[in-house]
Order: structure tokens, then sequence, then C-alpha cells
């Protein structure tokens, strides 16, 4: 029980510090999004900040990725949207969910291939699981909202 609320506290700072940020710029997203529905395109997944307080409290770990690509990590480093594959990199203080493809996997590691990642890129490998969850409910629309 006592872990329960402590990642719940976690979440509710994370989100707290997450949707400060989201809301700054809402009335600008809004138009582009409006622009973006008018012409059916996908909208690009938006960057989380995060507080050094929700890290800790997740246990977020990041490691640098070296060499050229294909890269491999941890497995624990792949989230799964949907049909889509990608992993997490570090932009200053934000979060960015970078899609990649997979060239092969284990249980233990995957190894990928992007565009979007270059070596000394800082990518979560630990945690993605709470940060997937937390961008998932700051991004679903409200209840009643449809299109």
């Amino acid at each position: 029980m006592k872990s329960f609320t402590l990642l719940l506290s976690a979440i509710l700072i994370f989100s707290v510090n997450s949707a400060l940020a989201y809301n700054t710029n809402k009335s600008a997203e809004k138009e582009h999004e409006e622009h973006h529905d008018e012409h059916g395109h996908e909208e690009k997944e938006k960057s989380l900040k995060i507080s050094e307080k929700a890290k800790s409290h997740l246990k977020i770990e990041f490691t640098n990725v070296v060499g050229k690509s294909p890269w491999t990590l941890p497995r624990t480093a792949l989230v799964q949207v949907k049909d889509r594959s990608g992993i997490y990199k570090k932009h200053g203080d934000t979060l960015e969910f970078v899609e990649i493809q997979l060239v092969k996997s284990d249980k233990e590691k995957i190894t990928f291939t992007t565009i979007d990642l270059h070596t000394g890129d800082a990518v979560v490998v630990q945690g993605t699981q709470f940060i997937r969850i937390i961008e998932s409910e700051l991004n679903s629309e409200p209840a009643g909202h449809g299109h």
C-alpha cells in the first residue's frame, strides 16, 4: 500500500508539472490541431516536461546511445503505442516520444533504427511505463469530446 501511495504521489506531482507546461501553449496548439483536422494530418506527439522530483519518485533512468545505428537498449526502454514502437528521448528538460523501427528483440533487449536519434542522445531505459501512462492521460480527450 505504501508503494502505491508513493507511486500515486509521484504521478500527481509529474502530472501537475506536465499539465502546467502542456497548458501554456494550448490556444496555439488548438489552432494548429484544427488546421490538421481539416487536412487529416496525424498530430505529432507532444513533449513532456518532467521535474527532477518526479524522475526520482518514478525511478526514471537514462542512458546515452553511442556509436552508429542500429542501437541496442534494454527492453524496458521500449514503448508500444497502438501499432507503433518507440522510445523516450531527453530533449533539454522534456521527454519526446521517438518512433523506432525494430530490427530484432528478445525478452531482454531491443535493437532498432531511427532517424531521430544520434550518438550521445539520452534515452529513458527505466520508468517508461509510468511516462506512457501519464502521457496517455494528458493527451486523452475529455469525456464527451468527440470528432
